[in-house]
């Protein structure tokens, strides 16, 4: 099964009063973080992080490498965030892109496009055919639309969710109002 999330930060303290998660500090968020990955993700499962993995300066060595170590997954797929510092993208990643296009099945067993990234987009491969968008960086900003769902883990009780729980939300968001705009141009190119 596939996992998705966004904007982790594990380490970060300054991301608990900007964005207003309910932690007294960086080791509880952090905590709270992984037990949510480990009580969801199983060693056989894919787990994509939409960026912003972690970002603590002033930690001691090995704690980077001893964070990841408690991932359940050794098949951990990372897009690429703007906080993803070189220590951070020399983990042992199964991948590290900017973009990633998959296919996962749902729980009904049909294919559904994805494309990920860090940064939410106002259309992508496959939009206009029923892909759908996953991204990260806006946190708390922005939830998404019926085709572009935010990530973050501030939407979703900072834990991944599968993609049947990406639909079932995405289903209930309004299209995003350029959406018609876009689409009309990408009609128009393509006659």
């Amino acid at each position: 099964m596939d996992f998705f999330t966004a904007d982790l930060h594990f380490g970060h303290a300054d991301v608990i009063d900007r964005f207003g998660r309910p932690f007294e500090g960086a080791d509880q968020m952090d905590d709270l973080l992984l037990a949510n990955i480990q009580k969801r993700v199983g060693p056989d499962d894919r787990l994509w992080i939409l960026g912003d993995f972690a970002w603590n300066r002033s930690a001691p060595l090995g704690w980077l490498e001893n964070l990841f170590d408690h991932l359940p997954s050794q098949n951990c797929h990372l897009i690429r965030g703007n906080r993803d510092c070189p220590a951070v993208l020399s983990l042992p990643w199964r991948s590290v892109c900017e973009i990633a296009e998959i296919s996962v099945k749902d729980g009904a067993g049909r294919d559904q496009k994805l494309v990920l990234s860090h940064y939410p987009m106002m259309t992508w491969s496959g939009a206009a055919k029923g892909a759908l968008h996953l991204f990260g960086h806006v946190h708390s900003n922005w939830e998404g639309s019926k085709r572009a769902v935010n990530m973050g883990v501030e939407w979703w009780d900072y834990a991944p969710a599968t993609l049947d729980e990406i639909k079932a939300r995405a289903a209930k968001f309004p299209e995003h109002p350029m959406w018609q705009v876009l689409e009309t141009a990408h009609d128009v190119q393509n006659r």
